[in-house]
């Protein structure tokens, strides 16, 4: 079974899709709202960090495939 997928906005509670899409009445849909993304603040991050952090070069060891360093 394929999902025709439709991006929209909504306005005034009102879904307005980004194309014309007539769907048939009674027409089942499914709504999903995407969730917002954390936004990071790094000079925060940075500031939480222990004042006697030093940083180490980390080894995860040899290759174990086709990765090249």
């Amino acid at each position: 079974m394929s999902i025709p997928t439709y991006k929209g906005i909504v306005e005034n509670g009102v879904i307005k899709l980004e194309i014309n899409v007539k769907l048939p009445e009674k027409t089942e849909v499914y709504v999903v709202v995407p969730e917002e993304k954390p936004k990071f603040d790094l000079a925060k991050m940075a500031a939480k960090m222990p004042k006697d952090y030093t940083p180490r070069e980390e080894d995860f060891g040899e290759p174990v495939g086709k990765e090249a360093w």
